[in-house]
């Protein structure tokens, strides 16, 4: 290959990066404002590169937000639950909260599944229904027990709550 080659590919391959890095900041603006909380909306959105180029890009940016902040609570729970400080009553709650947190994240990947088809209404009839169902469950469980919550485990049940609710009132918008 000759070096005029390569420099035509390089170019190219810039060029083509550049394009796949545009993002719609109106799309972005638009779904976020419709939403209880635009500006939780909007930095999710744009932690998570390429950035969006349709409606489709920002449901799957939010979900890779929820996804990650349950993956941090599964880890915070189970820390907490290993803990040497953690009481029989507070770990025995925390261990039947840990696993329905290990269902919203096996849960997370169907919702990208039926995103990935535009099956928006199902994507947000599920996260209105099992999803919630499973984070209130979760919160139900440990307040009937009484028990202390640790603090990293209240702020992410309260972060997974907050994403999947912006994330169905998204979902909510898009066609």
């Amino acid at each position: 290959m000759t070096p005029h080659q390569n420099i035509i590919i390089i170019a190219a391959l810039l060029c083509a990066s550049v394009a796949v890095q545009a993002a719609n900041p109106t799309l972005i603006t638009r779904l976020c404002g419709e939403t209880s909380a635009p500006e939780a909306c909007t930095r999710c959105i744009k932690s998570q590169p390429p950035p969006p180029k349709n409606e489709q890009d920002v449901v799957f940016s939010l979900l890779y937000c929820a996804y990650l902040d349950t993956q941090l609570l599964e880890t915070d729970t189970k820390n907490a639950i290993d803990s040497e400080s953690t009481d029989q009553t507070t770990r025995s709650a925390l261990d039947q909260c840990n696993s329905l947190i290990i269902n919203l994240i096996s849960e997370n990947g169907i919702l990208k599944f039926k995103v990935r088809k535009k099956e928006y209404s199902q994507a947000k009839s599920d996260v209105d229904g099992y999803i919630n169902n499973e984070i209130k469950g979760c919160s139900k469980l440990l307040g009937a027990t009484g028990v202390k919550i640790p603090p990293k485990v209240f702020s992410g049940l309260f972060s997974m709550t907050s994403d999947y609710g912006i994330t169905s009132q998204v979902l909510g918008l898009v066609h």
